[in-house]
């Protein structure tokens, strides 16, 4: 995606003319024609294209990877080197999914929730303990005493 919107934004022709702009990725090129986007990358790329369609004919071409077409062949050379440098950029090395994010949000605030609780002073609850009956439980002094009686 970022070598896409490097591309667009190195275009600098000020006369109407057709632009052909080639990928291997099929997965960049249908992220750019998906409704939907959470990425700062994509969505300053999307903006790059709809500016230079101003002025200019935009298509956006799959060319099969690997199979000696002379650009694709340098621009992967290009990737490859820059892979080994260090990561500069607007997106995070390592993306995490939102379902994780929510999985450890929700860790952290129960964690947070029972360490507030702990500290409440003369607080009592029940908590249920299978058919055998309730366990008392006191949150300042962790003690837990079983009690019979059923609810």
């Amino acid at each position: 995606m970022y070598v896409t919107k490097a591309c667009i934004c190195n275009i600098d022709s000020q006369e109407e003319t057709s632009v052909a702009i080639c990928s291997d990725s099929q997965a960049v090129l249908k992220t750019l024609r998906g409704a939907k986007t959470t990425s700062n990358l994509v969505k300053e790329t999307i903006l790059a294209l709809k500016a230079l369609s101003v002025s200019h004919s935009v298509r956006l071409l799959w060319v099969s990877g690997h199979h000696g077409v002379e650009e694709n062949e340098i621009a992967d050379m290009l990737a490859k080197q820059a892979a080994c440098l260090d990561f500069i950029g607007p997106e995070p090395v390592l993306g995490l999914p939102n379902t994780l994010i929510r999985t450890y949000t929700r860790q952290w605030a129960d964690k947070e929730q029972s360490k507030c609780w702990q500290t409440v002073e003369g607080l009592c609850v029940f908590v249920p303990m299978h058919e055998s009956g309730w366990i008392k439980s006191t949150p300042n002094d962790g003690r837990q005493s079983k009690t019979r009686q059923e609810m």
